[in-house]
């Protein structure tokens, strides 16, 4: 595709990314596709309640945008722990810091392929992930276990791994949220933060892991709206010209796509409006602006910044550096919106999620050796009352019935202390501890509160 051949109103379509409010296609989004020639969409779990409807949603969106010049980005923020957006059935992944904490890079490698695999076979080609944000405070919820961690090192090395995996699976990974977002407590979804370390420092820590990603031949950067004071002006890193310019095309030399972070999120949407917002990014530089307005909102920032285009307040050298990154990036990918999107197998993706799952909890392993060897012995598995279970008990039902294949389940045993068998008036069996977080996801599974030895003299006990 050459340049030369859109209309600026097409280049500036293509630099643009917005959110859906609903499970279908609107007039709202039919206008945005087949008059704006919006650049993609990003899809949210709001967006669709089953996975059907979710391919379903995929498959009309590039449908509806066939006609165009340009494919469609279909586009997610699929981290895995608490920012997982795929469908109930799909079960998920862990979250970053807890894979990280097990020090092991080919578990790491393993579940960024599973995720690569998902997405590709589901139809989308961009994914907003992995975090690079350094966990610099316990209490930093709006990044928290999100990150690798608080070693620059391993933020880095982890992140790269996922980054990788993710560009073989044929996603394209947009890193985020440069320059850090780890150096702050505040979240930028409800107030602008303000950053008060010196650069020096941020160059040498939270911006580290970027700096290794770039060389490693990252394709997206998302830049977080974060205030540093000295280096952004009045202005936060996402809308700064000074900042994107001076750091990531200057000092690191990039030249891949350097998108926002959705600018309806109230840090900017309340300090800077809809139209000062997306005027600001665009002049600072950003090649893929992400929004979620109202359709009078949308409509009106969109033919603002062709108005400024077509005066030379913005200029068009300028447009077609990025709308060129983007072409480049969607041939680069293959991206297509009459390519077959076969859907993957849920049940044998859940079972590849699940080894990961057990990965990450060496007493589970300890457990599977154990049943292996006694399981003519037993024949219940007895799930303790107080361990949490309810937060997702149809999850912990179906991850233990796989795990743990051909043993019946006994759901709700109130005494873990108790000798397993001595449950059900004399029935084989022994307890298990399946610890579940306030998202639904499993953190750990332990034999009741027995030590494996303690348990193993049980069994030896009994069947003597």
């Amino acid at each position: 595709m050459e340049i030369k051949e859109l209309s600026i109103e097409e280049k500036i379509g293509q630099m643009v990314i917005i959110g859906m409010e609903t499970n279908y296609i609107t007039d709202r989004i039919k206008t945005m596709i087949q008059k704006y020639k919006i650049g993609g969409i990003i899809l949210y779990r709001k967006n669709f309640s089953t996975y059907s409807e979710m391919l379903k949603l995929i498959k009309d969106l590039k449908k509806l945008n066939s006609e165009n010049k340009i494919p469609l980005f279909i586009s997610i923020d699929q981290e895995g722990g608490r920012v997982n957006r795929m469908p109930k059935e799909i079960e998920n992944l862990p979250a970053a810091n807890k894979i990280a904490q097990k020090g092991d890079e080919e578990l790491t490698k393993q579940g960024a392929q599973i995720l690569g695999q998902i997405l590709k076979k589901s139809g989308y080609n961009l994914n907003f992930a992995p975090v690079l944000d350094l966990k610099r405070f316990e209490d930093n919820h709006s990044i928290g276990d999100r990150s690798f961690g608080s070693d620059k090192e391993i933020v880095a090395k982890n992140g790269v791994i996922v980054m990788k995996e993710l560009q073989k699976q044929g996603i394209i990974p947009v890193i985020k949220h440069f320059p850090g977002h780890g150096a702050t407590t505040k979240d930028s979804h409800y107030m602008l933060p303000i950053i008060n370390k010196k650069m020096e420092l941020l160059e040498k820590e939270d911006m580290y892991p970027f700096e290794q990603a770039i060389k490693n031949g990252t394709d997206a950067i998302l830049v977080g709206h974060l205030l540093i004071r000295g280096a952004t002006g009045i202005f936060p890193a996402s809308l700064s010209r000074k900042f994107i310019s001076r750091y990531l095309r200057k000092k690191y030399k990039y030249n891949g796509l350097v998108v926002t972070d959705d600018l309806k999120m109230r840090a900017i949407r309340l300090l800077y409006g809809p139209d000062l917002a997306v005027k600001k990014a665009f002049q600072a530089g950003n090649d893929i602006i992400v929004f979620r307005y109202r359709q009078d909102e949308e409509k009106r920032v969109i033919e603002n910044i062709i108005k400024l285009a077509k005066k030379g307040k913005i200029r068009e050298s300028r447009i077609n550096k990025s709308v060129q990154r983007i072409v480049k990036l969607k041939e680069k990918y293959g991206v297509s919106d009459t390519e077959e999107i076969e859907g993957i197998n849920i049940e044998e993706i859940n079972q590849k999620i699940e080894i990961v799952q057990a990965k990450m909890n060496p007493e589970l392993e300890k457990l599977n050796s154990l049943y292996e060897e006694y399981s003519d012995y037993v024949s219940v598995i007895a799930i303790h009352e107080a361990s949490g279970y309810k937060n997702n008990p149809d999850n912990v039902k179906k991850f233990i019935e796989n795990q743990f294949e051909g043993f019946s389940i006994l759901f709700g045993y109130d005494d873990p202390n108790d000798s397993y068998y001595t449950l059900l008036g004399g029935l084989k069996a022994w307890p298990v501890t399946v610890i579940v977080d306030q998202e639904g996801v499993i953190t750990k599974v332990t034999h009741g509160s027995m030590t494996e030895s303690e348990l193993r003299a049980e069994i030896e006990n009994l069947i003597k």
